[in-house]
């Protein structure tokens, strides 16, 4: 069959007030916040620890495999290619990110959910809470 290959896209909340390139998904793998990362191709040096989507929280110490090791996340159906047939616009995969207060009001957290069919039946795919320095 085809292979389909890809790298993803990731969103960064961090403290930093410019954009710090690197490796780590398009970011330095040394920021301090949290990164939404959809990765749509396994690696073969860190497939014990894919996700399809990741949620990483760095407090600037911590290394891509740390990250990676202790990752939220879930496998979701975000893979396409316009040689499928199952291949839409209309059928794409959405995700919904909702930062805000924890129902206690204490913290800050990221809320990640995925409607894998664009049907408005959004699933939770990760909940995780953020760093005071966001907050």
């Amino acid at each position: 069959g085809k292979k389909y290959y890809g790298d993803g896209l990731a969103l960064w909340l961090t403290d930093a007030r410019a954009h710090r390139a690197g490796d780590f998904h398009g970011s330095a793998e040394t920021f301090r916040g949290v990164g939404v990362v959809f990765d749509t191709f396994k690696n073969a040096e860190t497939l014990s620890l894919h996700k399809d989507v990741a949620v990483v929280v760095n407090d600037g110490t911590r290394d891509a495999e740390a990250l990676l090791a202790d990752a939220s996340g879930c496998a979701g159906d975000v893979r396409y290619h316009e040689a499928r047939a199952d291949f839409s616009v209309a059928s794409a995969s959405r995700a919904r990110v909702v930062v805000g207060r924890r129902a206690d009001g204490d913290a800050l957290e990221a809320v990640v959910s995925l409607d894998a069919r664009n049907v408005g039946a959004f699933v939770e795919c990760a909940r995780v809470a953020l760093p005071a320095a966001l907050d």
